[in-house]
């Protein structure tokens, strides 16, 4: 009899099932790697955009501050013209147009990114640098024309110190997230990846428009173009990605460039002091570099927070205020400064005529703030001292309170220039928010006397003779020997220890 055919047939239709399912099960693990080759592909072309970006913004906030004729300006992109459309790599200054859109229709603040010197009508700038997005796009930049030079004749550089902050020239761009939420409304600068081109985008001119590289987005019915810088408070968006959005962006906040350039301020102004004038009372007689006998100068004072006349006389009160400059003879002893003026207006053949003085404690007191105004004015303040009016053989006394009061005296007028201040520190004003704390009559071994700075991380600098303070506001008064570096307002600190 012969075997029946029938289990070799079922052996070989199972062998061609397996033989199937190991096909499929190829098909699948190949689609399966392709898919996760292509998800680790995009993710690593995210993670170099995102380091660009990073990366840009890092050196775009160094080119800032250590700008050496206004830290904290900025460059002009690297704009496409009408006249000469192209993307050269330097900035394009205008001296025609300071608006945000040119009579060509052109937008005057937004561009690439500048990688390259600038050439004329620019001042000679250094470039950013070379950056790129995954795609190997250049970085776009959107700027605030509040940290521009102005070309358009006479050209002037912008005024960039902390008041900026909340007070500037023009408003500040907005960053708003994919809902249409505000992220940012103090934004100074934009830097964006285009990413790969979407539908509509047409690369292939040697100079394509804007909107050839940057996206719109439609939420709630408001249509926002990262590709428009046609008002100050314009609209960015830094949303997710869709098949018609893949822009990628970084920004500046004013609040952060405002910070980095107050540590250079605080740096600068760290050794300073040795060019105070030896001609006014801070150097010549507070701090003990000079024999202060009756030295002839200039005064002007100011009472800052409350002060208390005694007895109460209301024709005192144009002495708690005096801007016009009073010539006084100064000299200092072991404990304290006194300056006497007899007022000119008593001289006419009066017999009483009024004197005024000026007292400040030198007996281990701290000065509250020092230092140069206008590069001719060289000031203090001290939580201690008073203004005597003696008129009529009545004595009047003028003080701060202990309760935040403070006097602030002006030595205005003196030969020397300063030359050793950068002229920066002055056009731009950052005398008005810097205080330089010392130690009168001595200048090391202060010993128990020093200061101590409570650091934001925790940490107490102990035994320093010089702190600089570099203010959000107007320089104001400030709790010692213990200064907090978390106090409100305080941006940036700079010292000299004892041993120093």
């Amino acid at each position: 009899m012969s075997p029946s055919p029938m289990p070799s047939l079922a052996r070989q239709r199972g062998a061609a099932l397996l033989l199937a399912m190991f096909i499929i099960g190829l098909a699948v693990t190949a689609y399966v790697v392709r898919s996760y080759d292509a998800a680790a592909m995009k993710a690593r072309q995210e993670e170099r955009t995102i380091k660009a970006l990073a990366e840009a913004k890092e050196a775009l906030i160094a080119w800032s501050v250590t700008h050496n004729q206004t830290p904290g300006q900025m460059p002009w992109p690297d704009r496409r013209e009408t006249n000469d459309p192209n993307y050269d790599g330097r900035s394009d200054c205008s001296s025609a147009s300071f608006e945000l859109v040119n009579s060509q229709g052109e937008a005057n603040f937004i561009g690439q990114l500048p990688s390259l010197p600038s050439t004329t009508p620019c001042l000679i700038y250094p470039g950013i640098g070379h950056y790129q997005d995954a795609y190997g796009n250049k970085l776009w930049y959107a700027v605030s024309r509040n940290l521009v030079r102005n070309y358009v004749s006479p050209a002037t550089n912008p005024i960039i110190n902390p008041g900026i902050i909340t007070a500037p020239t023009y408003p500040w761009m907005i960053i708003r997230d994919g809902q249409g939420g505000i992220i940012s409304n103090r934004v100074a600068i934009v830097i964006i990846a285009p990413g790969l081109p979407l539908s509509g985008q047409n690369r292939s001119s040697s100079a394509p428009p804007v909107s050839a590289y940057l996206d719109t987005m439609e939420i709630n019915g408001n249509v926002y173009s990262n590709a428009d810088y046609l008002i100050d408070t314009e609209d960015f968006i830094q949303g997710p990605t869709t098949s018609s959005f893949n822009d990628r962006l970084v920004y500046i906040t004013i609040d952060e460039l405002i910070l980095s350039v107050a540590r250079r301020v605080a740096q600068e102004i760290r050794s300073r002091t040795k060019d105070f004038s030896t001609d006014g009372i801070i150097k010549g007689c507070m701090l003990g570099d000079a024999i202060c006998s009756n030295k002839t100068t200039n005064l002007v004072w100011d009472f800052k927070g409350s002060y208390v006349v005694t007895p109460s006389d209301s024709s005192v009160a144009s002495y708690t205020k005096v801007q016009t400059p009073k010539q006084f003879q100064c000299s200092s002893g072991a404990n304290s400064l006194k300056c006497s003026d007899e007022d000119s207006s008593g001289q006419n053949g009066q017999e009483n005529p009024t004197v005024v003085s000026v007292e400040i404690p030198l007996d281990g007191q701290h000065l509250i703030g020092l230092g140069v105004q206008k590069r001719t004015v060289e000031r203090i303040r001290a939580e201690r001292g008073e203004i005597r009016v003696i008129r009529n053989d009545k004595t009047i006394t003028i003080h701060p309170t202990d309760s935040g009061g403070a006097i602030e005296i002006g030595n205005p007028g003196l030969t020397e220039n300063h030359v050793d201040w950068p002229e920066w520190y002055f056009n731009n004003y950052w005398d008005q928010y810097t205080d330089v704390l010392m130690l009168p009559g001595q200048e090391s071994n202060c010993d128990a006397s020093c200061f101590i700075l409570l650091r934001k991380n925790g940490i107490a600098i102990n035994k320093i003779r010089q702190l600089v303070l570099v203010r959000r506001r107007n320089i104001d008064n400030v709790n010692v020997p213990i200064v907090n570096e978390r106090a409100s307002g305080i941006l940036a600190v700079s010292w000299i220890q004892d041993y120093e």
